[in-house]
Formats: structure tokens, C-alpha cells, sequence
């Protein structure tokens, strides 16, 4: 799957470009096939299914949103891709909203 699919926006193409990293005040642990995040600084909780868990890991400051949609879509392969992309997406930006990830700002 292309990011174009999912680039229909300026709001959306801006963030597909932007790079996230996990938040240095959250804790984690498997609850496979998922994960469980806890922030620190927000008290709040989150858990993710295997997707979930899948883009947490490559939500790692080392490539930009498009990418992490790209990569999780071309590797489920029991979904249509446009489905796996819009959940992917979802999660992403849930992380960002409740302080899960930070954008990466280089300095």
C-alpha cells in the first residue's frame, strides 16, 4: 500500500511525514498477542492488540508515519490492505493524542 491512499488531506499528508518516538514517560509490557502502555504523566492506560503492538514497536523515532502504515499494511495479510491502513492510522494518531508518542524534533 502506497501512503497516497492514505494522504488525501493536507492535514493527513502533513502528519504522514511527521516522525514519532515512544514517550520516555511510559512504561510497557506484553500482554501478548497485544501490549499494555501506562503514562507516568498522564495516569493513563492503553491497550493495544497485535496491530497496536506491531506499530508501538516501529513508532521508534527512526521513520515517519507513512512508512509505519506502509510496512504494517504490506505485512497483514488477512485484511484489505485500505482497512489495515485506516486501524493503523487510528492507533497512531490515539498514541499521539494521549502523550504515547512524541514527534521527533531533531535539534
Amino acid at each position: 500500500m502506497s501512503t497516497a491512499v492514505v494522504a488525501t488531506s493536507p492535514e493527513v499528508r502533513k502528519m504522514v511525514e511527521r516522525v514519532f518516538e515512544r514517550s520516555d514517560s511510559v512504561l510497557w509490557t506484553d500482554a501478548l498477542p497485544g501490549i499494555v502502555l501506562h503514562n507516568l504523566e498522564t495516569q493513563r492506560y492503553l491497550e493495544l492488540g497485535e496491530l497496536g503492538y506491531r506499530a508501538w514497536a516501529l513508532l521508534d523515532g527512526a521513520r515517519p508515519v507513512g512508512e509505519v502504515i506502509a510496512r504494517l499494511t504490506s505485512a497483514v495479510t488477512d485484511n484489505e490492505p485500505a482497512v489495515v491502513a485506516a486501524e493503523v492510522w487510528e492507533i497512531v494518531v490515539t498514541l499521539a493524542e494521549n502523550g504515547f508518542v512524541m514527534e521527533r524534533r531533531d535539534g
